[in-house]
């Protein structure tokens, strides 16, 4: 059984395409996928940077100052691109939550925030995870966090706090971090048509390359212990350059492909 996307993460990208209105940007990054997490506020991944005693509100204030205020939020309307980054991190969650299940066998199979930031900062070169790394929060960090988490928490599932009808309004930065009913409050209207377009970028139905942050070797390793993916196909490792094609959030299968 293949793990699905999580309330929480679904919130989470939801609330990216809001951050991104908030701030002025025609596309979504990581940056916003952070302001995500961080503005969803009830999830694993909060958890851990709490616990690690990390100043959330600087992060979201360097967030913030890192990424251009291009246009004004009112002009942005409908659905808003995701960056390449940020295809390649939602993608990388499923081989997050394997590579976590492979060590801690959960009773509930889930991709949630944990595995989504981790899946962020396995691009070093990011501009995430470069200002993350200013707070001492790195991959190697998080994920021994994670796995502490996970083994303390094995029975909790993240859920969705966005219950009510959201509205047309942005909250501040300074409110960012709110209760269940100011979230409410402040959420944007996302039809479910919106969404599935938000969701449905995180899909790829194209060919397209393995990161650059995953060597061969760690791809091939993968692979072979059958941690990737489940139905995936070998063709053969012939050279660099790996590719796969054919990855849906819903029914996740890769194919691999040579150069």
């Amino acid at each position: 059984m293949e793990a699905k996307f999580s309330g929480a993460v679904k919130d989470v990208i939801s609330l990216s395409r809001l951050e991104a209105i908030r701030i002025g940007n025609n596309f979504i990054s990581p940056e916003h996928l952070v302001l995500g997490i961080i503005q969803q506020g009830e999830n694993s991944a909060i958890k851990v940077l709490t616990g690690l005693n990390v100043p959330i509100q600087l992060i979201v204030k360097d967030l913030e100052t890192s990424l251009p205020r291009e246009m004004n939020p009112q002009d942005l309307h409908g659905s808003i691109p995701l960056t390449k980054q940020t295809e390649k991190a939602l993608k990388i969650t499923y081989l997050e939550e394997k590579l976590i299940n492979s060590e801690i066998k959960l009773p509930i199979r889930q991709i949630d925030t944990l595995h989504l930031l981790l899946a962020i900062l396995r691009d070093e070169d990011a501009a995430t995870t470069k200002i993350l790394k200013g707070f001492n929060i790195t991959y190697d960090v998080l994920k021994d966090k994670a796995l502490e988490f996970y083994r303390n928490n094995s029975q909790e599932e993240e859920i969705s706090t966005i219950k009510n009808e959201p509205k047309e309004e942005v909250s501040p930065s300074e409110n960012i971090i709110t209760d269940s009913s100011s979230k409410e409050e402040n959420a944007s209207q996302l039809t479910s048509n919106e969404e599935e377009n938000i969701l449905e970028q995180s899909s790829v139905h194209l060919e397209f390359e393995i990161p650059d942050y995953l060597s061969d070797e760690e791809a091939i390793k993968l692979i072979k212990e059958g941690i990737l993916l489940a139905n995936s196909t070998y063709r053969g490792l012939g050279g660099s350059g790996l590719k796969v094609n054919d990855i849906r959030v819903t029914e996740p299968h890769f194919e691999l492909i040579e150069n």
